[in-house]
């Protein structure tokens, strides 16, 4: 922020906007964490089985439509964003500005961004050759534009008070589950989904709003157009650089029902939604360590490049083993929670599995990026990836199908995640990769496992202790850096 934005917004108090002390970093980190991946686990559970329902209930066909349709609006959404949630949370976890006066005029701006974009939603779906179902299915969960930009989650972050992000993440879902269980049949119900989907997003925001006027008062609401444009501005190059996110993020699933039929899409979104569980909790993780990135880089900037190599490696141990064990699982698993009708997702989710794997470690390099205030690097590292992405689903679509664009979103992970560590150490030294040779070697014995054993269950335990085994007890190096975490001594 400028100098006449933190007059202009004031300082914030110790004693109402006080966050962890720097060197309580482990203890502080595992207490948010453990509640965030709680909620996440309850609320992205909740959110699975309400697509895998809807996935039985409407068909392959249906359930293919209403992803794309969701998939399109996710894009307008994006211009509610323009990178002032980041921008919010960064400023109000530095010190640099009180929560309620940030959200006050940020909250009106977002309002205001969500009215234009449902408009060009509207003009863009007439002007594209969708069918009628598929425009109405985008107009309709496009009114989700508006609740979804009065949630708060980006403010309660800023003051890590994490309980409330995280029973507004419950909120999002929980609703949702219900609603479709209760009204959704058959396709004659199609239309109620994102009717249903408005209401969980709502019940949200007026979660939100009702805990930050509890807790800090009246608030008024300022459309201040010349701090608007200000903060829009220096928020813009992080608005921007989640655009190209989401565009490599949905470009596969939007090329797919342009170039093949619903039933692929359907096919690649069931395989998609199979990894939104580790996709999830990684991105809880990066969410609750993002404010105290850019307070370590503000205030202790030499304890940076040390927190920075540990999060990687723990990135890595946690991920490698479930991306393993997900490999083996894939097709039992999609036909547990979607039936057999969609086999044909299982060489996709595999493949899918292991760009979450790659795109969780790089998380580390493009978060710290963010919090470093380098957000131009990391516009560019996710806008090479964006174009690369693009290219490939053209090339890849139509003679692979959705393997084609499972392939695609590995190869733009590995790019991002390799631009975004080679700029990053540049500014806070990241190290190299040579941490992460336990994690692969514990996760190729256990590999051998899985493939040595023909009982399932057997292989998956005794492949799970080979791994605990190598990682915990063999090398010295994850205690050592549990026990540093824990004692806040990184």
């Amino acid at each position: 922020m400028t100098e006449n934005q933190t007059n202009t917004l004031g300082t914030a108090s110790p004693e109402q906007y006080a966050a962890p002390h720097p060197r309580a970093l482990g203890p502080s980190i595992l207490k948010n964490y453990s509640f965030l991946a709680i909620c996440y686990a309850v609320s992205r559970f909740v959110a699975f089985l309400a697509l895998a329902y809807l996935a039985r209930t409407l068909g392959v066909q249906h359930f293919g439509e209403i992803n794309f349709a969701q998939a399109v609006v996710v894009y307008f959404t994006l211009a509610t964003h323009l990178g002032l949630m980041t921008f919010g949370t960064r400023a109000i976890a530095s010190g640099s500005a009180q929560m309620p006066e940030m959200v006050s005029k940020i909250l009106p701006i977002r309002l205001v961004l969500a009215a234009g974009s449902y408009v060009l939603l509207a003009l863009f779906s007439f002007l594209v050759p969708f069918s009628a179902e598929v425009r109405l299915l985008t107009l309709l969960f496009g009114i989700a534009l508006f609740s979804g930009a009065a949630i708060l989650d980006w403010a309660f972050k800023g003051v890590q008070r994490m309980v409330v992000v995280g029973i507004m993440e419950i909120l999002r879902y929980v609703p949702f589950l219900v609603l479709v269980s209760l009204w959704v049949r058959g396709s004659a119900d199609l239309y109620r989904v994102p009717l249903f989907w408005f209401i969980s997003s709502a019940a949200a925001a007026v979660f939100g709003l009702s805990v930050l006027l509890y807790r800090y008062g009246t608030m008024r609401l300022t459309l201040d157009w010349n701090y608007a444009w200000q903060a829009l501005r220096q928020a813009l190059p992080l608005g921007v650089a989640f655009i190209m996110v989401q565009v490599y993020y949905l470009i596969d699933t939007i090329m797919l029902g342009v170039l093949k039929e619903p039933v692929e899409v359907g096919l690649y979104s069931a395989a998609y939604r199979m990894i939104t569980f580790p996709q999830g909790f990684g991105g809880w993780y990066f969410e609750t360590v993002f404010p105290v990135l850019s307070r370590l880089y503000r205030q202790e900037r030499h304890r940076l490049t040390g927190f920075l190599s540990f999060s990687t490696r723990l990135t890595a141990l946690a991920i490698v083993p479930l991306a393993v064990w997900g490999t083996f699982f894939a097709a039992p698993l999609l036909r547990l929670f979607f039936g057999p009708d969609y086999a044909g997702s299982a060489v996709p989710l595999q493949i899918l599995i292991w760009a979450i794997s790659v795109e969780l470690v790089g998380m580390n390099f493009g978060y710290s990026l963010m919090a470093c205030e380098r957000e131009k690097d990391y516009l560019k590292a996710v806008s090479w990836g964006a174009a690369t992405s693009v290219l490939l689903n053209l090339l890849l679509i139509p003679r692979l199908g959705i393997q084609g664009a499972a392939l695609a979103r590995g190869a733009t992970e590995i790019l991002i995640a390799a631009l975004c560590w080679n700029w990053l150490r540049r500014t806070a030294g990241a190290q190299g990769l040579a941490s992460l040779r336990v994690p692969v070697l514990g996760g190729g014995l256990m590999a051998l496992c899985l493939m040595s054993l023909s009982s399932r269950l057997l292989g998956s335990l005794t492949g799970f202790a080979v791994y605990f085994l190598v990682v915990f007890v063999i090398s010295p190096g994850p205690r050592r850096d549990l026990r540093a975490f824990l004692e806040g001594e990184l």
